[in-house]
Order: structure tokens, then C-alpha cells, then sequence
């Protein structure tokens, strides 16, 4: 009966001391395969700045990281994706009407 298994509690904590620090991103191209969603966040140059770089109708444009998720993720990442910006928008609602009065 060695050969058992146990079932455990295990709470994941993201430990904040991330290994590329804090990174920003405007601009997000997502693909994936049947295994896969890759999600490769790049940091686009201001609106103003693009007709300059242009190079035959195209902007090369640098990836900052890239990201890849299993597809069974998916569903959960967008659910919580949707339930944060419900309450962003709620804020930011409540926060513009507060604004409006002043």
C-alpha cells in the first residue's frame, strides 16, 4: 500500500520577485496551436512615430516577452481576465462620476 495516492491542499503563491521584472506592453499578437496559446506582448512606438518607421506598409515593432499557456488554461485566464475588468471598470466608472461632480 506504499504505492497510494495522497491527495493534498496546495495553495500556488506568486512570488513578486518576477525573473524579467516588470515589463510593459501595447500591443499583444496572439496564435496558437493545438497544444498552445502564444501571446507575445511588444512594445509599439507612439501613433506619431510609425509613418517615420515604416518599411513597405510595415512597422517592425519589438517583442518584449513571450508568452506561452497550455489551451487548457484558456478558459480560466479569460474568466478571470473578464471578472478583473468588471471591477476595473467599476472603479473607473465610480472614480469618472466623482470626477464630474468636483
Amino acid at each position: 500500500m506504499a504505492n497510494e495516492a495522497k491527495e493534498a491542499n496546495i495553495e500556488l503563491v506568486p512570488n513578486l520577485n518576477a525573473k524579467l521584472g516588470r515589463v510593459y506592453s501595447n500591443f499583444i499578437q496572439v496564435s496558437h496551436s493545438p497544444w498552445d496559446f502564444t501571446l507575445r506582448f511588444c512594445d509599439a512606438p507612439p501613433g506619431g512615430d510609425i509613418p517615420k518607421l515604416m518599411k513597405g506598409g510595415k512597422v517592425e515593432i519589438p517583442t518584449v516577452v513571450e508568452v506561452v499557456i497550455p489551451a487548457i488554461l484558456i478558459s480560466d485566464l479569460i474568466r478571470v481576465l473578464d471578472e478583473q475588468n468588471e471591477k476595473y471598470m467599476k472603479a473607473f466608472k465610480e472614480a469618472k462620476k466623482t470626477d464630474e461632480k468636483s
